[in-house]
């Protein structure tokens, strides 16, 4: 069993979508609430660099995925790092892959010097919770993810227009 965790590259592109499409069958979310196109993930992830995608490989085929990106803390004076998703293909789970992957960013926020490697896990995913306690990761319990979007988002907006 070979396996390798590497940058994303732009060939990497079918077999990154087909894994977001796993992930959103797992989190059971509607085909409809999926605004993320092809056409957008090449911009974002090529193109402008809003995120950035680490790969897993096992045996020469794209098995599992890390999606991050810099946000920065005041409370530190730091950058730190944000995994916006992690996912490893069914057919590839427990071979040590999320754990590589997970290792990688890890080493990827100490060379650029951030204060933490931080994200948000559902509470049902269980089998995710049971891992990331095996990490000895930290679950917060003092702060609440807030979020503001679509009709609200747009409303809240038109304030800064007077």
């Amino acid at each position: 069993m070979s396996i390798k965790i590497r940058d994303a590259e732009i060939n990497d592109i079918d077999a990154i979508l087909s894994l977001l499409k796993e992930l959103a069958v797992f989190e059971e979310k509607l085909p409809q609430d999926n605004g993320l196109t092809r056409e957008k993930l090449l911009d974002h992830a090529f193109e402008r660099q809003y995120i950035s995608l680490l790969v897993a490989e096992e045996n020469n085929a794209v098995a599992g995925l890390a999606i991050y990106h810099y946000t920065y803390s005041v409370s530190v004076g730091a950058r730190a790092l944000y995994l916006e998703d992690l996912f490893i293909s069914e057919a590839h789970r427990h071979h040590r892959l999320g754990t590589l992957l997970l290792s990688r960013l890890a080493q990827i926020a100490l060379d650029n010097e951030c204060c933490r490697l931080e994200w948000h896990t559902f509470s049902w995913n269980e089998q995710a919770v049971n891992f990331y306690t095996s990490l000895n990761c930290v679950f917060r319990h003092d702060s609440i993810p807030v979020r503001l979007q679509g009709e609200p988002l747009v409303e809240l907006a038109k304030f800064a227009e007077n």
